[in-house]
């Protein structure tokens, strides 16, 4: 499974990926074992795109790891960010925008939501919405870039 999966609406209004097929549903259930709660779950294709992007983004992605909810995502503005990790305000700006360049996450306005192909937080059954609103996110954010 890729962490930069494409996605685009077919005629139904799903999410289908272009490359596999597979329709990506928020209210489509994963599965997992339901007395799996509380963790944090690492991909195997996440650990190379992590391990790519070097030891100060590392800092700060693991930073938004342990402090997102279980949505995949981190309520902060970059001044809160800056105080907490003790890193300047346009270093963080920086950063937060390359890990989104290597598809680790997706920066919204004061809201960062990381890929739930890379690492998922929450309960089982949760991982298909949450795959859902980060690849319509960065839909969004493509194509308001590609304007």
């Amino acid at each position: 499974m890729s962490i930069n999966r494409r996605l685009e609406k077919n005629d139904a209004g799903e999410h289908v990926d272009v490359d596999t097929g597979e329709v990506i549903s928020p209210d489509e259930s994963d599965h997992e074992n339901e007395s799996d709660t509380g963790w944090f779950k690492l991909f195997k294709d996440g650990i190379d795109p992590i391990a790519e992007v070097g030891n100060a983004n590392i800092r700060l992605f693991f930073y938004v790891i342990k402090n997102m909810n279980e949505g995949n995502v981190l309520s902060r503005t970059q001044v809160q960010i800056s105080k907490e990790t003790s890193l300047s305000e346009k270093y963080i700006s920086r950063k937060l925008n390359e890990l989104q360049n290597q598809g680790l996450l997706v920066v919204g306005r004061n809201h960062y939501m990381v890929n739930p192909d890379v690492v998922f937080k929450g309960r089982p059954g949760k991982r298909r919405k949450a795959q859902y609103n980060y690849y319509e996110r960065r839909r969004r954010k493509l194509y308001k870039t590609n304007k």
